[in-house]
């Protein structure tokens, strides 16, 4: 068995509860269409903050389309957060069934 074993027996928190628990810093990926979204929770909760490294991010947010070019980048960010890492993908499924 790899890991810890205390942390394989403590029951994983939903994603409320972990928001709710203090102050969270996030760091968000736009791929073109959540700009609105973003300015709009760049104000809205004191619980969140913006961030500009990921180093101090405990939260990635992408906002979709993600384009194959974008999507490298998009990968290394993400290995840059610390562990854990809590990713929030924000997208549009019939847009992305229909292409």
């Amino acid at each position: 068995m790899t890991g810890s074993a205390e942390l394989a027996e403590r029951p994983r928190e939903g994603w409320l509860a972990w928001m709710s628990r203090q102050q969270h810093r996030y760091l968000a990926v736009d791929g073109g269409s959540g700009a609105h979204f973003l300015a709009a929770l760049a104000h809205a909760d004191p619980q969140l903050q913006a961030v500009t490294s990921p180093r101090h991010a405990d939260l990635l947010i992408v906002v979709e389309p993600v384009t194959r070019k974008l999507a490298p980048a998009v990968a290394a960010l993400a290995r840059a957060l610390p562990r854990p890492v809590r990713v929030l993908v924000i997208g549009d499924s019939e847009r992305d069934e229909r292409c």
